[in-house]
């Protein structure tokens, strides 16, 4: 038996575990009635970087605890072969799964006019973000970015500082600023929608309208609709 998060629950389509075979909760707040059922679980498989959290809130040994990772198809596949490895869901099915994400994969990197669009975008401008998540995705679109804490893109963008682009620095570039959604609060004491108006997106990251592959899908279009 499996524990999950809603957010993953498409995945168990991917590695072909049945209704039966896993059960939704919330491992990230503390909870003492999870406690009391934690040897029922195999795994319990949650958000990349809250294995601690987690542990901490459930009293679950780290290692029945997986971390999935679905910034990007790339990352969703990686996860795919680890639970493969953990002898976790049908493998046959998950193979099903990587062959499918694979071909997905392949025709998103493929697109002639995402390419043109990524490398007049780099040649002009950078885009400032402040997680990895969404670090993740850009350089997985090949697009020039760079990461920084929260309350100092303002100061960033300003002052500019040196990356790694050859002979570029960042003061030769235009600065559009790429945030996720779960930090409007920080956002909104910093006044970055005023600050940056046009040149700032708020990525919507966790749409549960959305099944697993097509938020990912969502992610990588919300990005290149704005460096458009």
């Amino acid at each position: 038996m499996l524990a999950i998060t809603k957010m993953y629950q498409e995945l168990m389509d991917l590695i072909g575990v049945d209704d039966e075979g896993y059960e939704l909760i919330n491992p990230y707040r503390k909870d003492s009635d999870l406690k009391h059922v934690l040897d029922y679980y195999d795994y319990i498989l949650i958000s990349k970087g809250y294995t601690k959290r987690v542990s901490n809130n459930t009293g679950a040994n780290p290692d029945k605890i997986v971390e999935v990772s679905s910034a990007t198809i790339g990352s969703l596949i990686n996860t795919l072969n680890d639970l493969k490895q953990l002898n976790i869901g049908n493998s046959e099915t998950i193979e099903e799964s990587i062959t499918q994400l694979s071909d997905l994969n392949v025709k998103i990197h493929s697109n002639e006019e995402n390419k043109k669009l990524v490398d007049e975008f780099n040649s002009k401008n950078i885009v400032i973000t402040n997680t990895s998540f969404i670090q993740k995705i850009l350089d997985d679109l090949g697009i020039n970015n760079c990461k920084v804490n929260l309350d100092m893109i303002e100061e960033i963008c300003k002052a500019g500082c040196l990356i790694n682009l050859g002979k570029t620095t960042m003061d030769d570039l235009k600065k559009l600023i790429i945030v996720p959604d779960y930090d409007i609060d920080k956002i909104n004491e910093l006044n970055l929608k005023d600050k940056f108006n046009s040149n700032l997106c708020i990525l919507k990251t966790h749409d549960y309208d959305l099944e697993l592959i097509e938020r990912i899908e969502n992610r990588y279009a919300q990005i290149l609709e704005f460096i458009e």
